[in-house]
């Protein structure tokens, strides 16, 4: 699973680095809201949404998702934290690998 979202980090990093069309947004916006938001949601949003910002992350802190997708730095972040395996934290829930 973990490789699964190191996927999804790096679709989200591609795309962010594109210039895109409204159209084009739109259909990466939900791309986000099926694919990615539900990841966060169950492995990430203990502690980086709903008030909490541990390492200065909070995935819920952004004006939209189009700006909380545009955060380059943020998800160079993720990407080298997910990679490192030091993401989710091992005392939380972790994927499976299906």
């Amino acid at each position: 699973m973990k490789l699964l979202i190191t996927s999804y980090v790096l679709l989200i990093g591609s795309f962010a680095f594109v210039s895109l069309d409204s159209e084009a947004a739109d259909a990466r916006a939900k791309e986000f809201q099926s694919s990615i938001k539900p990841l966060l949601e169950n492995y990430c949003f203990d502690c980086h949404a709903d008030g909490e910002s541990k390492g200065n992350v909070a995935f819920d802190g952004f004006e939209n998702d189009q700006a909380l997708l545009n955060n380059h730095e943020l998800w160079l972040h993720v990407l080298k934290n997910l990679r490192a395996g030091l993401m989710p934290p091992a005392k939380k829930p972790q994927p499976s690998a299906e």
